[in-house]
């Protein structure tokens, strides 16, 4: 799969579709997160929005969208029903699991563009493609059923764009089902700004906040506590 094939895709702004022309307004465009920032300089999933502005037409992201704690589920629904054309960018991830339902949230919507009959584009990542091993689901799997999660020194430096999908798609699994600790020497305002998606950022970063309690540890460090007196033997 190559951002330029993918361009070509989008030549025009009516498909062929039970005998007839379609013409369409809105495309809804399903991914896993990490396709979003994938490969760096310009996204798989960048490419697929490029292309559908410039078809003249008015591409659905679900990136852009803030976290809803009501029902996410029917909202996605509700998104995909309002768009003529369905593409989606499918990589080596499942994606984020609905609460309840045992499907992804790129499952559920690839079965409501069948459900409503809209024209369907899927763009498949090819095995073949030199991926990151972050890229893979194994790793992401393991982390997400572990029942304390504790992630030391959270942002020290900087995350990048795989970084950030990685931390997102993480805390978006495990959100309000597994407990998750964070250490950090910034407030979770100055996250943002340490990760190299901003949308990504938020999202995640309001699903933390939003569910979470907050200690603040003042006074010396508890490693210098922890320094050997002179004469103290050190191991």
């Amino acid at each position: 799969m190559s951002a330029i094939h993918m361009d070509k895709q989008f030549s025009t702004a009516s498909y062929e579709h039970g005998g007839g022309t379609v013409r369409t307004s809105r495309v809804f465009v399903s991914h896993t997160s990490e396709l979003a920032s994938f490969p760096a300089g310009r996204s798989f999933v960048q490419a697929v929005l490029d292309a559908v502005a410039r078809a003249g037409m008015s591409p659905v992201d679900m990136r852009y969208f803030v976290a809803r704690e009501g029902q996410p589920a029917a909202y996605c629904r509700q998104q995909v029903r309002s768009c003529d054309v369905y593409v989606a960018v499918v990589g080596w991830r499942y994606g984020s699991l609905v609460p309840e339902e045992g499907i992804s949230y790129t499952e559920l919507e690839f079965r409501e563009a069948t459900n409503a009959g809209l024209p369907r584009l899927v763009f498949l990542l090819d095995r073949t493609a030199r991926i990151p091993p972050s890229l893979v689901d194994a790793e992401m799997r393991r982390l997400t059923h572990i029942q304390l999660l504790i992630i030391d020194d959270f942002c020290l430096q900087p995350l990048d764009a795989t970084e950030t999908a990685d931390f997102y798609g993480l805390i978006v699994e495990r959100h309000r089902k597994a407990a998750t600790v964070l250490t950090s020497n910034r407030e979770p305002n100055e996250w943002l700004a340490m990760m190299a998606d901003p949308l990504l950022a938020q999202s995640a970063v309001d699903r933390l906040v939003s569910t979470s309690h907050e200690l603040i540890v003042e006074g010396d460090s508890y490693r210098r506590r922890q320094r050997p007196t002179h004469g103290q033997a050190t191991t």
